[in-house]
């Protein structure tokens, strides 16, 4: 395999004072305590996925000594610049990557199922109706549903689908690729 299919290509939006870290110490860690300050009251619901998140982490990406959290990645700077801060592009090993599709994160944070296809997923809603859930928010944040919490986080498992396609260089069926980093390294930075 060459250089190009070890390295990727992607963006990120970083705050000034991120930035500012990683020029200085040529490298950036995100905490948790950074997630509960930005979404304040509803850092609960975020801090359940991202705690979800990180431990499946560790099993696919080593982490370093000093990450807690992960920052994100974006395969084009449209996706990235979503987000508050100033873009910019990264030239990083893949091996330091995590890689899914950006729909099926937003499913993992809207505490949805993640079916195989959408009959699954249709499947899944009316088992919770069945149930008399309305929401499968209602499952994950209550201790009433077991079998269903169960269902619920073995679906997110689907998450990592493309992961080793993506991170071999691969073709791929992601719509749009996203990636969790452990740090962010100045030497990744493209001028």
């Amino acid at each position: 395999m060459g250089e190009a299919n070890h390295t990727i290509n992607l963006f990120a939006t970083q705050s000034p004072l991120v930035q500012s870290v990683i020029e200085q110490e040529g490298v950036a860690f995100s905490r948790r305590i950074y997630v509960e300050k930005k979404y304040g009251k509803d850092a609960p619901l975020f801090l359940t996925v991202y705690d979800w998140l990180v431990g499946e982490m560790e099993k696919r990406v080593p982490k370093p000594q000093g990450a807690e959290y992960p920052y994100w990645l974006y395969e084009n700077a449209y996706s990235a610049t979503s987000e508050a801060g100033d873009l910019l592009k990264l030239q990083l090993p893949r091996e330091h990557c995590l890689f899914f599709d950006v729909y099926d994160w937003n499913k993992v944070l809207a505490l949805r199922f993640i079916g195989e296809n959408a009959a699954e997923e249709q499947r899944f809603q009316q088992q919770l109706a069945d149930y008399g859930v309305r929401r499968p928010m209602d499952v994950m944040l209550s201790s009433f549903y077991p079998d269903l919490k169960r269902q619920l986080l073995d679906s997110w498992q689907r998450l990592f689908r493309h992961h080793d396609a993506i991170a071999a260089g691969l073709p791929h069926e992601a719509q749009s690729v996203q990636a969790a980093v452990w740090c962010l390294k100045k030497e990744w930075i493209q001028k």
